[in-house]
C-alpha cells in the first residue's frame, strides 16, 4: 500500500472472511518501508523495509469475519512508513492464504 508519502503510522487493521470454514485466521507479517520510490516485494530486504510487526490470530475461537490490528501505544507510531506491505502465510493443510476482505492503514495526525 502506497500512502503517498511518509507519515507516522499509528494501526494498521485488517479483516477477513472464513471462507469454507478455514481462510478467516490471519497470519501475517506486516513491513514497513520509508522509500521515496516503490521498494517492489522484497520484504526480506532489510536495506528497504522493516518489520512492524506480526499477526496470528489461531488461538480465537472460528467466526465468520476475523478483525486485527497492530496499535501503537498512545501518541507513538509503528514506524514512519510511505509503503506498507502484508507477508501472508497459508493458514489450513491444503495451503491456502487468507480470505482477505479489508485492508487500512491509519497515520498519525
Amino acid at each position: 500500500m502506497d500512502l503517498g508519502s511518509a507519515k507516522p503510522v499509528s494501526s494498521i487493521s485488517s479483516w477477513s472472511f472464513n471462507q469454507n470454514d478455514n481462510r478467516g485466521r490471519q497470519l501475517v507479517t506486516i513491513y514497513g518501508s520509508n522509500a521515496e520510490t516503490d521498494p517492489g516485494w522484497n520484504v526480506k530486504d532489510a536495506k528497504k523495509f522493516t518489520p512492524l510487526g506480526s499477526i496470528d490470530t489461531a488461538s480465537l475461537t472460528a467466526a465468520p469475519f476475523t478483525a486485527a490490528s497492530l496499535r501503537a501505544p498512545s501518541g507513538q507510531s509503528l514506524g514512519t512508513c510511505r509503503w506498507i506491505a502484508w507477508e501472508t502465510s497459508p493458514v489450513n493443510p491444503t495451503a491456502e492464504n487468507t480470505a482477505w476482505q479489508e485492508f487500512h492503514v491509519e497515520t498519525a495526525r
